[in-house]
C-alpha cells in the first residue's frame, strides 16, 4: 500500500517515517525487512529518493547499497538519526560499483559511525554533482575529515556543494588548511557556491 500510494500520489521519494513505527522501529519489536522494500524501488525509475529520520534502524545504511548499486535515477538519500554505528562502508563500496550513480543529496547525519572514513574516499570516485552533504555528529575523527576534505578537492563533481554541515566533527591542522585551499581556490576561480558551511 505505501509504494502504490506513492505511485499514485506521483511521489518519488520515499520517506519511509510515514510507515508505522510498530513496522519500522527496531525497538518497539519484530520490524519489516527493509532489503525486499529496496529491491522493489531498484529498478523503478519513478523512485529516486529514500529518508528516514529518528527511527532506530542500523541496518538501514546496509540495506540501502543495492539500491545505490541497482539505480542511477536516486539522487537522495537520508537517514537522519537512524542509531547506524556501521554499514557506511557498504554505501561506499556501493559508489564504488556505480560510480555513475547520480546522488546529489546526502544527509546521514546524527549517527555514531565507525566507518566513515570509507565513506568520503568513495565521495572522491564519485561523478554525481553533490550539492548537499551532512556528516554532522558521525564520530567523524581528525583522518576521515582529512580524507574527506581531500576527496572535495580532488574530485571536481563536489566543487558544487552548496551545503556542507559538519557540526561535531574533529579537525587537525592538516585538514583544515586542505579546506581552506579549496575554498581559496573556488574564490580564485569565481565558483561562489557556499550558501551554508556549519563547523564546530
Amino acid at each position: 500500500r505505501f509504494f502504490h500510494r506513492m505511485i499514485t500520489e506521483g511521489n518519488g521519494i520515499a520517506n519511509l517515517t510515514h510507515l508505522p513505527l510498530s513496522q519500522l522501529e527496531v525497538n518497539l519489536g519484530d520490524p519489516i525487512q527493509l532489503r525486499p522494500v529496496f529491491a522493489a524501488f531498484m529498478f523503478c525509475p519513478v523512485i529516486f529518493g529514500v529518508t528516514i529520520e529518528h527511527v532506530a534502524r542500523p541496518d538501514i545504511a546496509i540495506s540501502l547499497a543495492p539500491l545505490i548499486i541497482a539505480n542511477s535515477d536516486v539522487r537522495i538519500i537520508s537517514f537522519k538519526d537512524c542509531r547506524v554505528e556501521s554499514g557506511i562502508s557498504q554505501i561506499a563500496k556501493a559508489i564504488e560499483k556505480n560510480p555513475d550513480n547520480n546522488i546529489a543529496y546526502w544527509d546521514v547525519s546524527d549517527n555514531r559511525m565507525s566507518d566513515t572514513a570509507a565513506f568520503c574516499a568513495a565521495l572522491a570516485r564519485a561523478n554525481a554533482n553533490v550539492f548537499y552533504l551532512n556528516l554532522s555528529n558521525t564520530n567523524m575523527n581528525p583522518e576521515a575529515t582529512k580524507i574527506l576534505f581531500k576527496a572535495i578537492t580532488a574530485n571536481r563533481h563536489l566543487w558544487n556543494i552548496k551545503h556542507l554541515h559538519l557540526n561535531y566533527c574533529e579537525f587537525n591542522q592538516m585538514g583544515i588548511d586542505l579546506l581552506c585551499k579549496h575554498l581559496n581556490r573556488l574564490s580564485i576561480a569565481n565558483k561562489n557556491v557556499i550558501r551554508s558551511l556549519e563547523l564546530s
